[in-house]
């Protein structure tokens, strides 16, 4: 599954490259194999941590220097802003505010369908 998110996620750069809606935000790229989305195996407690954090306060985060690759920066600062877990059915992806996916599951809420996605999702797309 790893594999797949990292294929999907070098795409889905390129597509935001290109359809922005001009602000800087934070997402965690998940991919479902299933009708449903199922958040207890797909989601960790720190992801939505982190998400909330940059949406609700100030989150700066270090780029790793330990390995090969060129960094363009040493890190970065979200300050408020959105903040999105982007799941993938297939090629299409749907950007769901991450407070309300922490409030479904804080709800009891085991998992979620490309419908209902659409549903509440803040933006969409679709990958080449």
């Amino acid at each position: 599954m790893k594999k797949l998110e990292a294929k999907i996620t070098t795409e889905l750069k390129k597509w935001i490259l290109h359809n922005h809606w001009g602000q800087s935000f934070p997402f965690e790229v998940k991919v479902s194999r299933a009708k449903s989305f199922n958040f207890k195996s797909n989601i960790k407690p720190h992801q939505i941590r982190a998400l909330r954090i940059a949406k609700h306060d100030v989150l700066v985060y270090k780029l790793s220097d330990m390995d090969r690759l060129q960094k363009p920066f040493d890190g970065f600062v979200f300050v408020q802003s959105e903040a999105y877990f982007v799941i993938f059915w297939d090629k299409r992806g749907y950007f769901i505010d991450v407070d309300d996916i922490d409030s479904m599951i804080k709800e009891g809420v085991k998992s979620i369908t490309e419908e209902q996605a659409k549903s509440i999702s803040e933006h969409n797309c679709l990958l080449k």
